[in-house]
């Protein structure tokens, strides 16, 4: 895969790109491993090369599964942006080749060639702007089915009387 195949890079040129290449830490991850995990410092962002990861909540019992992302994609950008406490963990869902910015990549970017760090984050925030309409429109399907059963008095007797024994 070439750097400008992943979506955050797409807008470089050949020398941007080849610039860019060399900053980032190639890893491999093993399916089943934990990228991070929910709480924990976080001061790089991740380009996935080949494989698939799943970001994920995890409350009580019960992982909410946020999104699954495959090759192109990226994860943990908001570490570019400021170190912070990751929101959510990330498993790898099968053998996988990913590639690591850091935050002080990042900034050696910025310094040493402004074009490029302008190009990356208007992908960014462009890419940020989808998956925030995305999630608007999740919430919005979400709340429209709470509304329709907290107002649907048959289903509210049902689930009342199924639980009423337990």
């Amino acid at each position: 895969m070439k750097i400008r195949d992943f979506l955050l890079f797409k807008n470089l040129n050949d020398n941007e790109a080849d610039f860019i290449k060399p900053l980032l830490k190639r890893r491999e991850f093993k399916k089943g491993e934990m990228v991070f995990s929910e709480g924990e410092l976080g001061a790089e962002m991740y380009l996935i090369e080949e494989g698939e990861v799943r970001i994920y909540l995890k409350r009580g019992d019960y992982n909410l599964e946020l999104a699954k992302l495959g090759a192109g994609d990226f994860f943990g950008e908001m570490a570019l942006l400021r170190v912070y406490d990751r929101s959510a963990n990330v498993e790898v869902l099968e053998d996988s080749i990913i590639h690591i910015m850091s935050i002080n990549v990042f900034k050696q970017i910025m310094e040493k060639d402004p074009n490029i760090s302008v190009k990356v984050l208007t992908s960014l925030c462009n890419i940020l702007a989808d998956r925030l309409a995305q999630t608007n429109n999740n919430l919005e399907t979400h709340f429209l089915l709470n509304k329709a059963i907290l107002n649907d008095k048959m289903f509210r007797d049902l689930y009342i009387t199924k639980n009423k024994g337990k």
